[in-house]
């Protein structure tokens, strides 16, 4: 609800099953994601679609949970830039495969 992006991703790498996390409901059957949506935290949503598309497509997923390292892979220089300007991402955070967003930058066509 608040857009904390950090202890989002701290609870999901804590918790047994990144799902279980973004799937939970309150009372009102609210998720994580519907809460983000209804307060504009679009960061927050991006975070947990990533989750959900991973989720979904096991066999193509490239950790769209950590934006910042699909935005250096596809070189998207301004979209990158926000995600750091804004603090959002940390420019050494760490992938399910130890790679930081540099690493993806480094893609060779």
């Amino acid at each position: 609800m608040e857009g904390h992006l950090p202890c989002l991703k701290f609870l999901v790498a804590s918790a047994p099953s990144a799902t279980h996390i973004v799937g939970a409901v309150n009372d009102q059957g609210e998720t994580p994601k519907n809460m983000g949506q209804q307060f504009y935290k679009h960061h927050v949503v991006e975070y947990i679609e990533g989750i959900e598309w991973e989720r979904d497509h096991p066999e193509e997923a490239e950790n769209l949970a950590f934006p910042a390292h699909i935005a250096a892979y596809q070189g998207d220089l301004e979209h990158l830039k926000m995600l750091i300007e804004n603090g959002i991402v940390n420019i050494n955070e760490r992938d399910n495969k130890g790679s930081t967003p540099a690493h993806k930058g480094v893609f060779f066509d």
